[in-house]
C-alpha cells in the first residue's frame, strides 16, 4: 500500500512506495530533492513485514531519534537551567550523548557564545570536557569553531564561538549539495584539519554532524571531543572502545 508524505520544499502532497522511507526522493512539483522521513501508514499498512522494513530503513539512516537535533529544546518536563556560571542560559541547541549544548549570554563581555555542558557527575567525563578544551584552545583558525573559555561552576564547561547557522547533515537532509559548493567546504575542512595536524593535534570524529555553516556560507569545524593530541596521550583505564562514529 503507498504512503503519504509531503514535500518540505512546495508542501505538496506525495504518494510513495513503501521501499523508500527514508530514503531521497525528488519532488515531481518543484523538482527539489528530500530524504522522505514523514511518512503516514494507515492501520492496515501495520503488518509484521512493513514494520520490519521500517525498522531496516531506521537502522540504515543511523537514525538516533533520542538525540536533540540543532535548534531544537527539550520538552517542559525537562528543566532546563537558567545560569551556569556566570553564564546566563537563553535556550537549548542540542544534545548528545556526552552532553548539552546552549546559546548563552556572557554578562562579563557582552556577548551570545555556545555553553557546552557533560551531563551526570562523572569524573572521566569532566576530564574529558577539558581535554577537549585543551585542544580546541589551542586553535585559532577561520574554519575552527574558537573556543573561548573552559571552566567549572558545578559543573565543567566549554564556552565557544556561536554559529549562527546548521550543521552540514541538517543541509544535507534537505537537499543535495551543488558540486562546486561541495567542493569549496570540503577544501575549507581539509585546510582547517591540515592546520590542526600541524599543531599536534587529531580530530578522528570528522562528519557532517561537527560542521557548520554560518550565515555567511562558511564551513567551520567543531567538537573535538575526541581530539588526540600527540603530546598527551590520556589513556583511561577501561578505554578499549571505538573512537568516533562507525557510519
Amino acid at each position: 500500500m503507498p504512503l503519504k508524505t509531503q514535500c518540505p520544499n512546495c508542501e505538496s502532497s506525495l504518494q510513495i512506495s513503501p521501499d523508500l522511507a527514508g530514503k531521497r526522493v525528488k519532488c515531481p512539483r518543484c523538482e527539489s530533492a528530500f530524504v522522505v522521513d514523514n511518512v503516514q501508514r494507515s492501520n492496515s499498512d501495520l503488518s509484521l513485514a512493513n514494520l520490519e522494513t521500517a525498522l531496516t530503513n531506521a537502522i540504515s539512516r543511523g537514525r538516533s531519534d533520542s538525540k536533540t537535533k540543532p535548534g531544537e529544546t527539550r520538552g517542559p518536563e525537562e528543566e532546563i537551567p537558567t545560569e551556569v556560571g556566570r553564564f546566563e542560559i537563553r535556550r537549548q541547541l542540542g544534545e548528545g550523548g556526552f552532553g548539552r549544548v546552549y546559546q548563552a549570554f556572557d554578562p562579563l563581555l557582552d556577548r551570545l557564545l555556545a555553553l557546552k555542558v557533560p551531563l551526570g557527575n562523572d569524573h572521566r567525563i569532566h576530564q574529558k570536557t577539558l581535554d577537549e578544551a585543551k585542544a580546541a584552545a589551542r586553535l585559532r583558525h577561520p574554519n575552527i569553531v574558537a573556543v573561548y573559555e573552559v571552566g567549572s561552576s558545578e559543573q565543567p564547561y566549554i564556552a565557544c564561538e556561536l554559529i549562527d547557522g546548521p550543521s552540514l547533515a541538517s543541509l544535507l537532509k534537505q537537499e543535495r549539495l551543488e558540486t562546486e559548493q561541495a567542493v569549496q567546504w570540503m577544501i575549507s575542512i581539509a585546510r582547517a584539519l591540515d592546520y590542526a595536524h600541524s599543531e599536534g593535534i587529531v580530530h578522528r570524529d570528522v562528519k557532517p554532524h561537527n560542521i557548520l555553516i554560518d550565515q555567511r556560507g562558511n564551513a567551520l569545524l567543531t567538537d573535538f571531543g575526541l581530539a588526540l593530541r600527540q603530546d598527551v596521550q590520556l589513556q583511561m583505564p577501561g578505554d578499549k572502545q571505538l573512537i568516533g562514529t562507525l557510519a
